[in-house]
């Protein structure tokens, strides 16, 4: 593998290595249902050396996983799906761009998303529910916007993390994730959030990131 890659390098090719990879479950059902046979298979029966066999070839592909430039988790993936992340990969985007980051805003008193990727908490913001004039909106209304986008912490935090985001991106892609969920949260998911999950899409679209804004507790998507 490293004869060979050396010559490409110096024969003047350029090349990238995608690692497809998949957990072992999906990997073992894969195979029944194809009804073949693991290549390193060495027992009277698939079953009794399939775990072995998929142990021992992950040993010897570890070398080329390490080197990979891109690794894609198929596990949850369709054939479709799998031919778009190739597509994007090859058409030059830049891995951080590849990735559809999934903001929304929920409220911690109907319980806190176990499906995020990242979830922060903005409960640290003055809350417009106690602001008789906006206590009936939501953070979609530019009234309730001002009021929670105007403070210092919050543009220190906007600030911050979406850089961070945008940092982490490549990262997320190079690990073969197609989608990176973030969930924001205030008390009820109906102010605070709600105005930091739109502005947060926002600022990262602007970055040519594609990105969307949905709500949770409105049940209903901004952008």
């Amino acid at each position: 593998m490293n004869r060979s890659l050396e010559w490409l390098e110096q024969s003047g090719h350029s090349y990238k290595i995608i690692f497809l990879d998949c957990s072992d479950s999906v990997l073992i059902k894969r195979f029944s249902e194809t009804r073949r046979l693991h290549p390193l298979v060495k027992g009277e029966t698939e079953a009794e050396s399939i775990f072995e066999s998929i142990s021992e070839e992950r040993r010897l592909l570890s070398e080329v996983r390490g080197m990979a430039d891109v690794v894609i988790d198929t596990s949850d993936m369709r054939p479709m799906e799998l031919k778009v992340r190739i597509s994007e990969i090859f058409a030059g985007v830049p891995l951080g761009e590849s990735v559809f980051v999934d903001v929304f805003s929920f409220g911690y008193k109907y319980g806190a998303p176990i499906d995020a990727d990242i979830v922060f908490d903005v409960r640290f913001i003055p809350n417009p529910f106690y602001v008789d004039e906006l206590r009936p909106l939501t953070g979609q209304d530019p009234k309730v916007a001002d009021y929670v986008l105007r403070w210092p912490a919050t543009q220190l935090f906007l600030e911050r993390f979406t850089k961070l985001i945008h940092d982490l991106l490549p990262n997320y892609a190079r690990e073969g994730k197609g989608r990176v969920s973030i969930g924001i949260g205030c008390t009820g998911g109906q102010h605070r959030s709600v105005a930091i999950a739109i502005e947060l899409a926002k600022r990262l679209e602007k970055q040519r990131i594609k990105a969307r804004a949905r709500h949770r507790e409105l049940g209903w998507s901004s952008s």
